[in-house]
């Protein structure tokens, strides 16, 4: 069982130097290095410049006096414009400045087919309801123009070409 021993007056137990039984414990926190190689560590490297500098104009440091001076750069460069570009896979081709090079780089075909089948129905139904929302007041009979070039029918679930758009719930619900 655990005897807890109070003392009302410590100066007594000082003065006559009698030994209570006390457990001491001591708890700290210190770093255990992984590795015998610290040469990374005293680098000190500059992971941050950025928050650097702000520390640096936080403190004041750049209202000195003799803090430093400007330095004078010379850059010599040359440039030419692009003329044609080539994608992977295809024929090179004359470039248009027009066209920012991003635009060029990312675009990419949608297939429409394959193997015979229907691909991309929820695309082609999200590119031609915006479209139809673009040209929407601007022609009598525009919309009827664009749909009658540009429809598609209405999947049939029990027809094995449409079996794909049909399997596939969202495509099936936006058709």
């Amino acid at each position: 069982m655990n005897k807890f021993i109070a003392t009302e007056n410590l100066s007594s137990v000082f003065a006559a130097k009698v030994s209570i039984p006390t457990i001491t414990m001591w708890n700290r926190l210190e770093g255990r290095p992984r590795t015998h190689d610290f040469d990374r560590a005293l680098r000190a490297e500059v992971r941050d410049p950025l928050w650097m500098l702000t520390k640096q104009w936080q403190m004041g440091e750049f209202q000195g006096d003799d803090a430093g001076s400007p330095v004078f750069a010379k850059v010599h460069i040359e440039t030419t414009k692009l003329t044609k570009y080539q994608a992977a896979g295809n024929a090179p081709e004359a470039f248009d400045d027009d066209v920012p090079l991003e635009a060029k780089v990312e675009q990419r075909p949608i297939p429409f087919q394959a193997a015979g089948q229907a691909l991309s129905m929820d695309i082609r139904l999200t590119m031609g309801r915006r479209w139809l929302r673009l040209i929407g007041g601007l022609e009598a009979g525009l919309e009827r123009k664009f749909i009658d070039a540009f429809g598609f029918a209405e999947p049939n679930p029990d027809s094995p070409q449409d079996a794909a758009v049909a399997a596939h719930r969202e495509s099936w619900q936006a058709a």
